[in-house]
């Protein structure tokens, strides 16, 4: 099956990209150990062609069914009101990769953008995957949305990619927002692009 490039699919701006089915999306929620010992939740979010774990923030959720009407893999909901009022979202989803170069996704995304919002203005994001190559950019028109977009490149091993991107309407988001964010990003691997050669041990994430 061959693919188009196009870009990624936000709560403002809905874009013509096929989703890895969700209806075979399953998660299961693990534990890791922290660095002082304490236990923090891992979810693996896996389906027909792919299988990803990802660590939930505190003080959000996630939750793949909501994340349908965001074409996402799984969406992440604050519990502070005051996010949950400004509409705050982190979206994670898997995309089928057309080549290696990922900053190609991007591009798409601003010349989407800018076709839709006449004003949008885009803006460094400094924020790194610790392995996966990492292209990422904030967009934004002031007083209607901001809007942060990663996509990570796991490497030619995997024929995905995967976009994290972070919603919030009218203002910046907070220091809070932020970290929950770069913790999302941050914490996710892709297991495979294959169910077939996932080994499960129980529901122990390592």
């Amino acid at each position: 099956m061959a693919f188009q490039r196009v870009g990624y699919v936000s709560c403002l701006l809905i874009l013509a990209l096929a989703l890895r089915p969700a209806e075979a999306q399953k998660i299961e929620v693990g534990a890791s150990a922290g660095a002082k010992g304490d236990r923090k939740d891992v979810l693996l979010v896996y389906g027909e062609e792919f299988a990803f774990s990802v660590k939930e923030p505190h003080g959000w959720k996630g939750d793949i069914e909501a994340a349908k009407k965001y074409e996402a893999n799984i969406v992440f909901l604050p519990e502070a009101a005051e996010s949950r009022s400004a509409d705050v979202t982190i979206r994670l989803r898997v995309n089928p990769k057309v080549d290696e170069n990922t900053a190609a996704d991007l591009e798409a995304d601003r010349s989407a953008y800018r076709q839709e919002y006449q004003k949008v203005q885009f803006g460094e994001l400094r924020i790194r995957h610790p392995q996966y190559r990492t292209f990422s950019e904030l967009f934004f028109q002031p007083g209607t949305f901001y809007e942060y977009v990663a996509y990570l490149n796991p490497g030619p091993k995997y024929k995905v990619t995967l976009s994290v991107a972070m919603s919030k309407a009218r203002l910046a988001a907070t220091e809070s927002e932020l970290e929950a964010y770069k913790a999302v990003l941050g914490s996710v691997r892709v297991i495979s692009d294959s169910l077939h050669v996932i080994e499960k041990s129980g529901n122990q994430l390592h």
